[in-house]
């Protein structure tokens, strides 16, 4: 695991807010920046990702390249992305001020409230009962 450094940037490309956060590889770090991002773009106009002193991507706006990655999204990191939106919301920072964070979580909820339900282990507790 590394330990990441989000920094959420202005129209004016200046650093307004950071998010860190740890996962196994550059790849899972780059899927989860541009999600969050995605999340609350809405007060933020772009993002730089980090890892120690190198610069792993920067996003000053919404028409700049994004990253790709060619690994898919997975449920585990869904629910990866829900925790931290939920962090990010509940941080009392300018975070909480994003309307679309509010509406991610939300469409975020329901898509892994629906695998849970869905997944083998809840039939197997539900088929005990």
């Amino acid at each position: 695991m590394a330990w990441y450094r989000l920094y959420f940037l202005s129209s004016r490309g200046d650093i307004r807010n950071v998010d860190e956060f740890d996962v196994a590889s550059d790849n899972d770090a780059l899927i989860l920046a541009d999600l969050l991002h995605d999340a609350v773009r809405d007060i933020y106009a772009g993002w730089e990702l980090w890892e120690g002193s190198r610069v792993l991507f920067r996003c000053p706006n919404e028409a700049a390249r994004r990253p790709y990655v060619s690994k898919p999204i997975t449920a585990q990191m869904q629910a990866s992305v829900l925790r931290r939106e939920e962090i990010l919301l509940e941080s009392q920072s300018a975070f909480a001020r994003s309307r679309r964070l509010v509406e991610r979580i939300r469409e975020l909820r329901e898509i892994v409230g629906q695998r849970r339900k869905h997944s083998p282990q809840s039939t197997k507790s539900q088929s005990a009962n």
